[in-house]
């Protein structure tokens, strides 16, 4: 699992099957797609106290994933229930799954 942002209030992580350091020092997740199904890379967020992360999006490749972003929503909005002003974001869609450094920052400074 590899950390990917941190503030004072959440941590963001990415589980891959692999990570490789470029030339330039920058981290890359990788994964294999090995079904033919495509290969996700898993994105967990973790607010400071809770035990676990929680799974709230995937980067796919090789496939189109249908209602993406709407299960984002979904996942989202039930995990920043805590923060009105984030689940109203994300429910106007100004928050996306492919946002969630955004989505990290801006509940640091909205959280209840």
């Amino acid at each position: 699992m590899l950390t990917t942002f941190k503030n004072p209030s959440i941590t963001i992580y990415n589980i891959a099957q692999a990570y490789i350091i470029t030339k330039d020092d920058e981290i890359i997740s990788k994964t294999v797609n090995r079904n033919g199904m495509g290969a996700d890379i898993d994105i967990l967020v973790q607010r400071q106290g809770e035990k676990y992360p929680a799974i709230i999006t995937q980067i796919t490749t090789g496939t189109t994933v249908i209602a993406k972003e709407s299960t984002f929503r979904k996942k989202a909005c039930i995990y920043f229930r805590d923060c009105s002003k984030i689940v109203e974001l994300i429910k106007d869609k100004e928050l996306k799954s492919n946002e969630i450094e955004k989505l990290a920052t801006e509940y640091d400074k909205y959280k209840d």
